[in-house]
């Protein structure tokens, strides 16, 4: 049994090898994209996650001040 090569598949299936070939490079961006996205939104998380935490220490610390005060 002789295997095709890929140019002969695309070639069966009606896909010109150059269109594959910017499809693939159009996804391979696409990738990048979101792996970008993807670590930016990891690093909002982070980043708030700090905040929210500084937020409940500073509300702790008035109430521990306000409630000596008392």
């Amino acid at each position: 049994m002789k295997f095709k090569t890929i140019d002969q598949w695309l070639n069966i299936l009606g896909i010109d090898h150059k269109c594959s070939l910017g499809a693939i490079e159009r996804l391979e961006k696409a990738q990048a994209r979101l792996r970008k996205v993807k670590r930016e939104a990891d690093q909002f998380r982070v980043n708030r996650y700090s905040e929210i935490e500084r937020e409940k220490l500073n509300l702790i610390n008035l109430t521990y001040k306000i409630l000596e005060k008392l």
